[in-house]
């Protein structure tokens, strides 16, 4: 039971972030792998050839994402160059302008105070009746 619980949220997880980041390609997987790998070769055997084996893989890695985000982004732009309304609302969807925020608005500190001080005691009168 437990390895199908890890498989189904390792899934889960791997997904989300390609929704996040569509310029994630899967060769940029594999080179995460590989990164991973060198990574704990060079923490089991700290010497000089294996740091800069290291170092090496992660700046090839770190110029590869550069370049897919740099394509993604500019195909993304392009795409919608022939109307000046896509345009500015890719743009400012890149530039998240509009996005709602996740925090509460702030009426007042008591308000806040409030709030958090009746959560737990909500919380805990609910783990006195389970018990």
């Amino acid at each position: 039971m437990p390895l199908r619980n890890y498989t189904l949220t390792h899934s889960l997880r791997r997904n989300s972030f390609s929704k996040c980041n569509p310029w994630l390609i899967s060769t940029l997987r594999a080179s995460k792998y590989t990164v991973s790998e060198d990574e704990n070769i060079r923490k089991r055997n700290q010497c000089a050839h294996h740091y800069s084996s290291f170092k090496c893989i992660c700046n090839r890695y770190n110029s590869i994402i550069l370049a897919n985000k740099n394509q993604y982004y500019s195909n993304l732009v392009s795409s919608s160059s022939e109307n000046a309304q896509h345009i500015w609302q890719t743009i400012n969807k890149l530039l998240h302008r509009n996005c709602s925020s996740a925090l509460p608005t702030f009426t007042s500190a008591n308000a806040v105070t409030y709030g958090f001080a009746s959560s737990f005691t909500d919380k805990i009168y609910e783990l006195h009746l389970s018990l």
